[in-house]
């Protein structure tokens, strides 16, 4: 089963061979973060991460009230906070940020 990931509205399975065609390929550092089949964590259990690319942001947000970790990124989510990860040109690692999302309403 590959990562699932939502890019400019659609949601599919990559590595899945019922996905349709994407109209532009991945960027090269999304394509690495979907490899590392980053893993939630939460109450003894594991379940992947599902992505959503928001405006050139993969993103993921904790829905339930438990904490979760998520690795192998090594961050932990309350219930309700929203992981946000960047490659931004000229760095050598990803950009992580963690946030609620009220914290992102004007």
């Amino acid at each position: 089963m590959g990562a699932a990931i939502s890019a400019a509205g659609r949601v599919g399975e990559l590595g899945d061979a019922a996905v349709p065609a994407r109209t532009s390929p991945l960027p090269i550092w999304l394509a690495a973060l979907v490899e590392a089949r980053c893993q939630v964590i939460r109450d003894g259990e594991d379940h992947a991460v599902r992505w959503n690319c928001v405006s050139g942001r993969a993103q993921y947000t904790n829905a339930g009230a438990d904490a979760e970790l998520i690795r192998p990124l090594g961050v932990n989510l309350e219930g309700g906070q929203t992981l946000a990860v960047c490659w931004l040109p000229g760095e050598t690692d990803y950009t992580v940020e963690v946030y609620r999302q009220d914290e992102m309403c004007a």
